[in-house]
């Protein structure tokens, strides 16, 4: 009827009025999906408060009062997520462009909320590793992918667990900070020693953002690179300390669901 074409036109109006304020980006799109909307139902009940919109976390905390203090935003998600599927992906292409047709449903395609927290706990313990310099940050998406293979099929077989043993100082928390800084080691390592391509020194971002690099004749992936030094001779003793580490991590994991 008249009014709803009135309305309709006034709803129209204020988008366009907000557009040209501000840029509507993909992510702003995606923030009612219903795939958005239940994760943020289920990861409340896991006691964490999840911004599906452009919202800071110091406005949602205060906001929230006391009561929550625990924030997740969607980019944080996202990333993490893309961080462990999909080789060094928000390092090559950024945080927004992962709401995009071509992603989204990659990254948002499951309705397991463990599926997510997983993702994100190791993600968040590579970024709490790393903290410092901007090199040092520049490692954080190689070394989530590397870190999250080596570990995953540990803490998928005890995710209800994995996140309550995070907390400072316990055996799984040491353990995970262990097999994170013996990751990190040998990928520095890995870096220093092929990090002039075509004759010029790439910086760490630079060089993990690739496509590809020569690595004895052949053409292949940063991060499929360091998978064939890391099954070299030459990283052996790396792998024997990270493979006590992750033996450690499973143990205090085993320990903890009794």
């Amino acid at each position: 009827g008249p009014d709803e074409q009135s309305f309709d036109d006034f709803v129209s109006s204020v988008v366009q009025a907000t557009n040209w304020q501000n840029k509507i980006e993909a992510s702003d799109l995606r923030s009612n999906d219903p795939r958005q909307v239940s994760l943020q139902r289920q990861l409340r009940t896991f006691g964490y408060e999840y911004l599906r919109k452009r919202e800071r976390k110091g406005f949602a905390r205060r906001s929230a009062g006391v009561l929550r203090t625990r924030f997740i935003t969607k980019f944080e998600l996202a990333q993490a997520v893309a961080g462990c599927e999909f080789d060094s992906l928000p390092l090559r292409i950024g945080k927004e462009p992962l709401f995009t047709e071509a992603y989204y449903l990659k990254l948002f395609g499951r309705s397991e909320p463990y599926f997510y927290l997983t993702r994100y706990w190791v993600s968040q313990q590579v970024a709490q590793h790393l903290r410092g310099s901007g090199e040092r940050r520049s490692l954080r998406w190689p070394l989530v992918y590397f870190v999250w293979h080596e570990v995953r099929s540990c803490v998928e077989r005890y995710a209800e667990r994995f996140g309550d043993e995070l907390s400072d100082g316990s055996a799984v928390a040491k353990a995970l900070a262990r097999v994170i800084a013996r990751a990190a080691e040998a990928q520095y390592t890995f870096y220093y020693a092929n990090r002039r391509v075509d004759g010029k020194t790439l910086a760490l971002d630079d060089f993990y953002k690739r496509d590809s690099i020569e690595l004895k004749g052949r053409s292949i992936s940063p991060s499929a690179a360091f998978r064939t030094y890391w099954q070299s001779s030459g990283a052996r003793r790396k792998r024997a300390n990270l493979e006590r580490a992750l033996s450690k991590l499973e143990t205090g994991l085993a320990a903890a669901r009794r």
